[in-house]
């Protein structure tokens, strides 16, 4: 009986233990997601109406100056996406944001180009689209984009989930496809990812009564090296704080291109 209850007092403060244990962890969790999207949604209102601001009052402003506000000002908003996800997938993580550059009816050959990347990015990270002969993102040539514009692969999706992207496109093979990436250096760089459409329904913009049509504009791209950070059991949590932030995103890419066009 004595030794029965010493192992039962035992047990208790080792629950104790691991119960605070597990409660200073959600509580720092809670403090790192509530601060970024505090500053997420802070700097968003800020950058909106500075611009706003600065282009009354220089309407002939620089379209680089210009620019660099916008890419300086979301590279932090994607820091703070990254600084969302390390806390709860324990691993590194970049982003950064593909914009369409050359719209085209024919969806496979819209081209798009990286607008900017989160502040703890490798300085590396790109170098393809500036030094490879074909410097040119194709959104057909990219299964991450394709995948989530082609309303006839079936995946009726508005996102791309995975894990481990090196086991994904050894199950593609096995259906005689491959996964597709214009970075030819993509395994270097990162094996999960998340990337959703930076969007908006058109009969939000236009007079159209279509429900399931859409404006994109560019997608947000999350990544990682490790097989570890986008598990499939949290896929929902992690897919809907990308589109969040993408949703905000959206606002103030719309803000840049319609000034730049001014």
């Amino acid at each position: 009986t004595f030794w029965i209850i010493i192992i039962f007092l035992l047990f208790d403060i080792v629950l104790v233990i691991q119960i605070r244990k597990y409660k200073k962890l959600y509580f720092k969790g809670l403090k790192v997601t509530s601060f970024n999207y505090h500053k997420l949604l802070h700097d968003s209102r800020d950058i909106y109406f500075d611009i706003m601001k600065n282009h009354k009052e220089h309407y002939e402003l620089d379209p680089t100056i210009f620019t660099s506000l916008y890419q300086e000002h979301l590279s932090s908003i994607l820091t703070y996406l990254c600084n969302i996800l390390e806390e709860y997938c324990n691993q590194k993580v970049s982003s950064c944001i593909k914009i369409v550059v050359e719209p085209n009816q024919d969806y496979k050959k819209v081209i798009l180009r990286t607008f900017c990347r989160s502040n703890n990015s490798d300085s590396e990270r790109g170098n393809y689209e500036k030094y490879q002969n074909n410097n040119k993102i194709i959104l057909g040539e990219n299964t991450d984009f394709w995948d989530i514009v082609d309303s006839l692969n079936g995946t009726n999706t508005n996102y791309f989930y995975k894990q481990n992207l090196v086991e994904y496109d050894k199950e593609l093979q096995k259906h005689n496809k491959r996964y597709l990436n214009s970075n030819p250096n993509w395994k270097k760089d990162y094996i999960g990812t998340i990337v959703v459409p930076i969007q908006i329904q058109q009969n939000k913009l236009y007079d159209s009564k279509s429900k399931n049509v859409y404006h994109v504009i560019g997608f947000l791209c999350v990544d990682s090296l490790s097989d570890c950070a986008f598990l499939d059991r949290q896929a929902k949590f992690n897919i809907d704080i990308v589109k969040s932030f993408a949703d905000v995103i959206f606002m103030l890419l719309s803000q840049y291109q319609h000034y730049l066009k001014k």
